[in-house]
């Protein structure tokens, strides 16, 4: 048995973090919809659809090395950069599921550079046309896509 002093602290704290749950849940739908709202492009072939969990495309340059010794995917090269393509809502789950599919490829993520989503990155640059194939190939069922391995020595 608890003491009740305790007991009353502990309630305290749950209900604290029931708040803080509540509250970071309704920043994060704010700040989607916000995003949501400021996003145009007008080649809206590549901009990805929008579901009811809000996940995008999101691009991002991705340093990788080989975390076994048998991997055949930089053939023998010490690291590569490569352009990676992720349905996800948000950098955080764009990063998990790049590392989860470069690691059941037999690649360490080292770095990730310039995360944004897809239809940023073409307003703002010229997006080479196989990535922009590849945008069109991201799903729920191929959630991660890699462009072409840039390696070296």
């Amino acid at each position: 048995m608890l003491p009740r002093a305790f007991s009353s602290w502990l309630s305290i704290v749950k209900a604290c973090s029931l708040w803080i749950l509540q509250v970071e849940n309704l920043l994060n739908a704010t700040l989607e919809l916000q995003t949501c709202e400021s996003v145009e492009s007008e080649d809206k072939s590549y901009r990805p659809i929008m579901e009811e969990s809000q996940k995008r495309v999101f691009i991002g340059l991705a340093h990788v090395k080989a975390n076994r010794i048998a991997t055949d995917v930089l053939k023998g090269a010490n690291g590569a950069y490569v352009n990676i393509l992720c349905l996800a809502t948000n950098e955080s789950e764009f990063l998990n599921e790049a590392a989860k599919t470069l690691n059941f490829l037999g690649l360490n993520l080292v770095d990730v550079e310039d995360i944004e989503p897809i239809d940023k990155r073409i307003e703002k640059y010229e997006v080479d046309d196989n990535l922009l194939k590849l945008v069109k190939q991201v799903n729920e069922e191929n959630k991660v896509m890699l462009g072409t391995f840039h390696a070296y020595n």
